[in-house]
């Protein structure tokens, strides 16, 4: 929020990075591979959010505020 995203898209953003996250570590188990590699992206991710402007404006794209939530 402190970035410009309203509270909305910032909860969308940090779902859909933790989703992601999940989806990953799941395939990781079933198939044997690395589960630190998923991790390892989803840190990188989550610090990229917090200091790259561009990155930010990009995942914000993906959600476009004229939906209904839950308020």
């Amino acid at each position: 929020m402190a970035t410009g995203a309203s509270a909305h898209h910032a909860e969308h953003i940090l779902a859909a990075l933790f989703t992601e996250l999940y989806v990953h570590l799941v395939n990781a188990s079933r198939t044997g591979s690395d589960l630190e590699k998923a991790r390892a992206s989803y840190y990188r991710k989550i610090e990229k959010i917090t200091q790259d402007a561009a990155f930010r404006k990009k995942l914000k794209r993906q959600f476009p505020g004229d939906h209904h939530g839950f308020e």
